[in-house]
């Protein structure tokens, strides 16, 4: 049975980009722009503290009239992630 390790292998780009929960939101957008990707992993040392997204951005900046450069990922980021393990297998990553 493969693992998520084996799964993400077979993708052509197996980066997993992170930024920390102090960094600016400015920051977070210009990575994610840098790598074109939508979303980042925060990380708070080696734990996951939870996910930044463009969804995040436009929802609880843009529209809130706020500052990216002022305001920390730690406001604005999904801090309830549901993430899986590299040694996981698929059949452990289902859910109902």
């Amino acid at each position: 049975m493969k693992t998520a390790a084996d799964l993400l292998k077979s993708k052509a780009h197996q980066s997993v980009h992170t930024i920390g929960p102090g960094a600016s939101v400015f920051e977070a957008l210009k990575l994610m722009a840098d790598k074109d990707i939508g979303a980042l992993l925060v990380m708070e040392g080696d734990k996951v503290a939870g996910i930044i997204t463009e969804r995040d951005y436009a929802r609880k900046v843009a529209l809130m009239s706020r500052s990216s450069r002022e305001t920390p990922v730690r406001e604005i980021m999904t801090a309830d992630v549901m993430y899986v393990r590299p040694g996981q297998t698929s059949e452990e990553c289902t859910w109902c």
